[in-house]
């Protein structure tokens, strides 16, 4: 984590270089959804992209140290396991898609994949978020009534 905030500046700026898109930093991105489950009370729900790339498209940065970035160069497909990452962000943010850069400082350049909207992946997504949102409320609810607050 470390690594990716010290060089995500750096990434950022070659990602433009490369696609000479109109990149803009974003900090927490909020979005207020109905909650099918919880009823009438809105949810709140976030995200938090390295960028927001033209009107409907956003950045993840990855940075990875040079032999990892090597195999993943090597692998040539993107990696599933920030599927969810990205889906959510596409969710939270109304975006219809993702580039996801790796990145090493030095000449390596690493790969580049564009993630699209999976609007059924979406739906599970906010499903899940909105199961976890009602199982929450309902144990601060039980905790509260046992009068466990400070």
């Amino acid at each position: 984590m470390k690594r990716g905030n010290l060089m995500e500046a750096e990434a950022r700026e070659r990602y433009i270089l490369g696609t000479f898109e109109d990149v803009r930093r974003v900090g927490f991105v909020k979005r207020t959804i109905q909650s099918k489950i919880a009823g009438v009370e809105p949810l709140v729900v976030g995200a938090s992209p390295d960028a927001l790339v033209g009107e409907r498209s956003g950045l993840e940065i990855k940075t990875m140290a040079p032999h990892l970035l090597i195999k993943q160069i090597e692998r040539g497909v993107a990696p599933g396991e920030h599927r969810a990452q990205v889906q959510g962000t596409m969710w939270v943010c109304d975006l219809d898609h993702i580039d996801l850069v790796f990145f090493y400082r030095g000449k390596l350049d690493g790969p580049k994949y564009r993630f699209e909207r999976e609007e059924a992946f979406i739906a599970q997504i906010k499903n899940e978020v909105e199961i976890f949102d009602t199982e929450l409320k309902k144990l601060v609810k039980k905790i509260r009534a046992t009068g466990a607050t400070r």
